[in-house]
């Protein structure tokens, strides 16, 4: 290759680090998602289960809610009855700019 070529002596070495630079981005991202689940859920109450999701127990319609990150913003599910705190619970995530 001339000197005067604009591209770089070892090009393969640039294309792998780009790989590289998108796993630590995204490794950066989950660990920060993680860090705002784990502060909306201890806010709410919420207790970490074996599995790793974080889940409270409605003391009116028994019904499991679930809390995830399924992408880049808080998830509220359910197992059971539909409870009908979820919607505030989905509010008061959207207003501490959780989801």
């Amino acid at each position: 290759m001339s000197k005067s070529s604009t591209r770089p002596e070892h090009p393969q070495i640039s294309i792998w680090d780009a790989c590289g630079e998108a796993k630590s981005a995204e490794t950066n991202r989950w660990v920060k998602n993680e860090a705002r689940l784990k502060e909306a859920a201890t806010q709410l109450s919420f207790t970490k289960v074996e599995n790793g999701k974080w889940e409270h127990e409605c003391p009116h319609c028994g019904g499991i809610v679930i809390l995830s990150i399924p992408h880049n913003s808080i998830e509220v599910r359910y197992r059971g009855p539909c409870c009908d705190a979820i919607p505030t619970i989905q509010q008061w995530l959207r207003d501490g700019g959780f989801a």
